[in-house]
């Protein structure tokens, strides 16, 4: 069910942005909060590894 509303947040969040003329940033969640955040931002952060037990669970599930 959270992933349902997460996601219906989300989307409505995005177009908002829009609405508002805000683009080139991606919507998410940090902290409880719904927050924009520049594409170049994004790509810039290193992300922290994977969970080694979620990388062996993704991949016996894609065989």
């Amino acid at each position: 069910m959270r992933d349902r509303v997460l996601g219906s947040l989300l989307g409505v969040a995005a177009v908002e942005a829009l609405l508002e003329g805000r683009n080139g940033c991606m919507v998410g969640e940090i902290g409880g909060d719904l927050r924009c955040t520049s594409l170049e931002e994004t790509w810039q952060k290193k992300k922290p590894p994977l969970d080694e037990n979620l990388l062996r669970i993704f991949s016996f599930l894609s065989e």
